[in-house]
């Protein structure tokens, strides 16, 4: 009808042609920092009104009133020493309201205003090449200030075991993951240790390497400590160090990155963009658009590189290692002599620092760098806050030139919760039977399937992930517990969030966070937490306040929205099943001309009941559409003129199956002239045999070829009905 609000037919802008993109504005800002941002404003005017309620001022009004009375009665008259104070004003000075100033903004400083960090020095900015040149200025900033402030850490924890504090030493130990190691004897002298480490830290020369040759042939951790001084430091900072290797390959790049672009520094290759929601096949884009002559992968993780391997190896063969590598792996040994790509393409782009990825295109000589990734999960974290960072993303250089917004991971009540910050994600999961993943249940006294098989158990923090692998979580048979951050990328059927904390963390309210641990599974999700009032609680609750009917008409507006014609055409049929309406395709339709519709051919086609008319229609830069019930009047629609007549003539199928639905007549058939709309409609999910189990039923005809000469009556009135429905959808 006129006035409904139909805004989702209209094409979403072109981010390639200029347009504006939801995805990031202008500042660089995505959507999830605009929601993180709203959310912690949120929190502080809570936190605001709790502290200075109305009611609560009243109540220390009276008690105070009360006090100041008692105390009056007891003490003696005006003082005739000084009579100008009394002890009713001081009684009055001392209980007086004091105005309470508001709390000035709280600043954390960054290593680098303490002063235990170098910052980097940017260069002038003229064009994209200095964007380029200060982002990779920027990142070998974060190499140089990461391994200080290593060095820092472990320093310290030798000095504290020196000195045999031991008080503060187990605190230092279990911060950092550390021990101290007797690297002549193997033994442990406290903390603990676990797995491989590249290198320790000497109180006498700094950091020293893993000596690969000693460790394999005597099956014990040896490094290559000075004679006599044997004693080490190990931590989760020496488990992978490369800081040495990066910074000597960046120094080997050609073109000091102090020189000028216009003095031969820095050549700028093309950046394409493309943004994906999760779970839309990124890394399936990623492969059906590999040139394996002229391209090289990088990826984030050593499982991303794996996987890639494996999809790829069937054409590249054993090239898959030269030709997917990570991104450690090329920023810390760089490529072969004379090996370059003309194409750098890098998976989970937003994962690294904008400035590391400057860095692999040089050392790869690509031309052209395709960044593939989500905007809004979880990007470069700095995670020592060395300093303010201007380049970790690549908004200076570059826009979103394509976004997949169509999720094939994700269920439909998913995409619901997280239309907030994707505008336009659905879902191309079209059962019924998915339509609701999530729930939130209490963690206290929760029994929770911790052997459960093919399962994802998901947690914030490394703490809680020790925890809960001690105690048998993620031991079933292909199930794994990992942190939400180790879990990006990943795809299980079902997954587990498990919050034990009884005090709210600061990455609890983490919306990247939370966007990546609702958003791993295909089939089921559940949130155990006593406070669900976080931003996983919070995507979680808004999905389960949705009935069926909110989370498919969602999904089949942004479908239709982004002319995703199949599905849409699904979740027309789902949403006639969700409003019980069963819908039988007729197996063969009538298709021929009006005057040819006997009753015997109507009776042929199961053509029952009133017939409901779908039109649709554009003329002079309007779209219209229409559906009639013959007998009860009009519908239209006044759709926006970028819609073709057909996404008119779908809406008006999907009005008149809801029409079907809200009669009362058990048997309903919907005409339309749209061949292309009814095409599309022969679904193998719904057979007629299923359409006749359920007593309301709409039989989908066409018939086309208008001619006005001769009909019978009863011909005659279903063309007049034709043509009513064409002039309506006309005037629309």
């Amino acid at each position: 009808m006129r006035g409904e609000n139909l805004s989702f037919l209209k094409a979403p802008k072109d981010s390639a042609a200029g347009r504006t993109n939801p995805s990031i504005d202008p500042s660089g800002q995505s959507a999830s920092d605009r929601a993180q941002q709203r959310a912690d404003a949120g929190r502080a005017a809570e936190e605001q009104g709790k502290t200075g309620s109305p009611d609560d001022g009243a109540k220390n009004k009276s008690r105070l009133k009360a006090i100041g009375s008692f105390l009056r009665n007891l003490l003696p008259g005006p003082s005739r020493a000084n009579p100008s104070i009394t002890q009713e004003r001081a009684v009055a000075d001392f209980f007086k309201k004091k105005a309470k100033e508001p709390a000035p903004p709280r600043v954390t400083l960054t290593r680098a205003d303490k002063g235990h960090v170098t910052p980097p020095t940017y260069t002038e900015v003229a064009g994209a090449a200095d964007h380029m040149r200060n982002a990779f200025l920027e990142y070998i900033a974060i190499v140089r200030a990461t391994k200080e402030v290593n060095l820092r850490t472990c320093r310290k924890i030798m000095q504290t075991y020196q000195r045999q504090t031991e008080g503060l030493l187990r605190v230092l130990l279990e911060e950092a993951g550390a021990a101290i190691y007797d690297n002549d004897t193997s033994q442990v002298i406290a903390g603990e240790m676990s797995g491989s480490y590249m290198a320790a830290y000497s109180d006498t020369c700094g950091f020293v390497a893993l000596d690969k040759d000693r460790t394999e042939r005597s099956g014990t951790t040896t490094f290559k400590t000075p004679q006599g001084h044997p004693t080490v430091v190990t931590a989760k900072c020496t488990k992978i160090m490369l800081d040495d290797r990066i910074l000597e390959m960046a120094s080997s790049i050609s073109g000091p990155p102090d020189r000028p672009a216009g003095q031969g520094g820095w050549a700028v290759p093309s950046v394409r963009w493309i943004n994906g929601v999760p779970g839309c096949g990124k890394t399936t884009w990623v492969v059906e658009n590999f040139d394996e002559e002229k391209e090289v992968i990088a990826t984030t993780t050593t499982e991303a590189a794996k996987q890639l391997k494996e999809r790829l190896r069937g054409s590249l063969g054993d090239r898959t290692n030269t030709k997917v590598r990570t991104m450690a792996s090329i920023l810390a040994n760089g490529f072969k002599a004379n090996e370059t790509y003309y194409r750098l393409t890098v998976d989970e782009a937003l994962m690294n620092h904008f400035g590391a990825i400057v860095m692999a295109a040089r050392l790869a000589g690509a031309r052209e760098v395709v960044l593939v990734g989500d905007v809004n999960q979880l990007p470069f974290l700095d995670r020592e806050n060395l300093f303010t960072m201007r380049y970790s993303r690549p908004v200076s250089v570059a826009g979103i030139t394509q976004e997949l917004l169509c999720t094939r991971r994700s269920p439909m009540d998913v995409a619901l919760a997280l239309s907030e910050i994707y505008s336009g994600i659905y879902s191309s999961k079209t059962a019924l039977s998915t339509v609701h993943s999530l729930r939130a249940e209490g963690y206290t006294g929760a029994q929770i399937p911790a052997a459960a098989q093919n399962t994802l158990f998901l947690v914030h923090t490394q703490e809680e992930k020790a925890l809960l692998i001690d105690q048998g979580y993620g031991a079933g048979e292909g199930s794994r517990t990992l942190t939400i951050h180790e879990a990006q990328g990943l795809t299980y059927d079902s997954v587990i969030i498990i919050n034990t904390k009884s005090r709210k963390l600061a990455i609890h309210n983490s919306i990247p966070h939370a966007v990546v641990a609702v958003s791993r599974h295909t089939s089921s999700c559940v949130y155990y937490s006593d406070d669900a009032d976080d931003a996983t609680g919070r995507f979680v609750r808004k999905a389960m306040a949705a009935t069926t009917k909110m989370v498919i008409d969602y999904n089949l507006k942004a479908a239709i929205q982004h002319r995703d014609e199949t599905l849409a055409t699904e979740e027309l049929l789902m949403t006639a099943q969700a409003k019980g309406v069963s819908v039988a395709l007729v197996q063969e339709p009538y298709v021929g001309r009006t005057e040819d519709l006997t009753p015997e051919t109507q009776e042929a086609h199961n053509i029952t009941g009133p017939q409901i008319y779908t039109d649709g229609s554009k003329i002079e830069g309007k779209v219209g559409a229409a559906v009639t019930w013959w007998e009860n009047g009009e519908d239209t629609f006044g759709l926006e003129p970028h819609n073709t007549v057909f996404q008119s003539e779908m809406y008006a199928l999907f009005r008149a199956v809801k029409m079907a639905r809200e009669s009362r007549v058990a048997s309903v058939s919907i005409l339309s002239d749209s061949r292309s709309s009814l095409d599309l409609l022969r679904s193998p999910r719904l057979s007629r045999s299923q359409g006749q189990q359920n007593p309301k039923w709409a039989a989908i005809c066409a018939y086309h070829t208008k001619n006005t000469t001769e009909h019978s009556s009863n011909t005659r009135w279903r063309w007049d009905g034709k043509e009513e429905t064409s002039r309506i959808a006309t005037a629309a």
